[in-house]
């Protein structure tokens, strides 16, 4: 028997007939929606970077760089030191996994000031960059 529909049904009846419902219509596919997060004012730094957070309930956050420059996305660990995670580049985008409660910032990486303080919240929360 070769390889195709016929052939995935005899293999695995459970992923093909998930494949079958996704493909054809009969299950019901729900859009991920993302809380936009507000940048906290540079007042609030000190509370951001001692956050706990709940490491328990996991926080799916994206950056959504809409400038023409790239930024350092850091995150606060847990004794508070800011560590990079990654650089969003202009004009794209980059996920990472975190937590609720934890700490972000965002960093010029031409001259190392802080741009925004963020709070990762809810399942699926988004940081938009704006011009």
């Amino acid at each position: 028997m070769k390889p195709g529909p016929e052939w995935l049904k005899s293999y695995d009846p459970e992923g093909y007939a998930l494949m079958d419902n996704l493909v054809n219509g009969k299950t019901a596919v729900r859009p991920i929606v993302y809380d936009e997060l507000a940048p906290l004012p540079a007042e609030k730094a000190g509370e951001v970077s001692c956050l706990p957070g709940d490491e328990k309930k996991y926080t799916a956050i994206v950056f959504d760089n809409q400038t023409d420059q790239n930024w350092l996305c850091c995150y606060f660990d847990k004794e508070g030191k800011r560590t990079v995670y990654n650089m969003v580049l202009a004009h794209d985008k980059m996920g990472a996994d975190s937590h609720e409660g934890a700490g972000w910032v965002v960093v010029n990486p031409q001259d190392d000031k802080v741009v925004s303080y963020y709070i990762a919240k809810g399942d699926h929360c988004r940081v938009v960059l704006k011009k």
